[in-house]
């Protein structure tokens, strides 16, 4: 019978100790702010904080500051997600957080995959103006934080297409309706010059790649627009840079 008791009080000693289950709570805390890159906060965003060892989850929505925080935790490794339920905004997830010393704060930046288009006008083969959304990319004046910002055109097989232009800003009195009169010629005369973008073409895919220099002015946003000219002069379609491989989205891809 003594013997029977001793393994009882052994197994119980064994399971108490050994048990790390984050259901039993230590009241510790993960907490923080989500913001975009520019500083203003992500509102209303759906977060998940996940046990690594178990892949237990809870949920919280950040408030209108982008606060969030999870509560009656214990001492054992997370991580806090972002889903993103949108193409255009990347997804996030952190590394092993452990609030072993009660408040952890984890603060982090929601950021833009793609800079999108919200206005475009293919005036012909070689002139075609565009307008990217304002608040596509969040960045403020962050640019440092951008590695690389590139565009593409994919599947032109028999190399019929480029990427070759030059960049202008569209003044703030023009009048896009009247836009059957841009030629080259017009614009090099009439617009500030921004840039010039050298594409480079590869099985089928050209991109085009903006320099420290450039993406700043890309992501100044003018009001009325950029636009983008072909360089050469030759038989080519100058396209438009797109983020797909149908050649439908257009817009710039962002890495940081």
């Amino acid at each position: 019978m003594l013997k029977v008791i001793s393994f009882f009080l052994l197994l119980v000693v064994f399971i108490g100790c050994g048990d790390d289950s984050p259901t039993e709570s230590n009241n510790l805390t993960i907490s923080g702010r989500v913001t975009f890159i520019d500083g203003t906060p992500a509102a209303n965003a759906d977060l998940r904080l996940i046990v690594v060892s178990s892949n237990q989850n809870q949920f919280t929505v950040t408030d209108s500051e982008g606060n969030y925080s999870f509560t009656e935790l214990s001492s054992v490794n997370y991580q806090v997600n972002f889903s993103s339920q949108s193409y255009l905004v990347n997804s996030y997830t952190s590394p092993n957080l452990n609030p072993s010393d009660g408040n952890l704060v984890h603060d982090f930046s929601i950021t833009y995959g793609i800079l999108d288009e919200i206005n475009y006008n293919p005036v012909s083969d070689s002139v075609f103006l565009i307008q990217y959304h304002p608040e596509s990319g969040r960045i403020g004046n962050n640019f440092d934080r951008v590695n690389q910002l590139r565009g593409y055109y994919f599947r032109d097989f028999n190399g019929s297409s480029t990427l070759d232009c030059e960049v202008y800003e569209v003044s703030s009195s023009y009048n896009w309706a009247n836009s059957s009169e841009l030629t080259p010629s017009y614009v090099r005369a009439n617009f500030t010059h921004v840039m010039s973008l050298t594409d480079s073409y590869n099985n089928s895919v050209h991109t085009v790649e903006f320099s420290d220099e450039d993406i700043p002015k890309i992501l100044s946003n003018p009001v009325n627009g950029f636009a983008f000219i072909k360089t050469n002069y030759d038989n080519k379609v100058l396209r438009v840079p797109c983020v797909d491989f149908n050649n439908n989205d257009f817009g710039l891809r962002f890495e940081y």
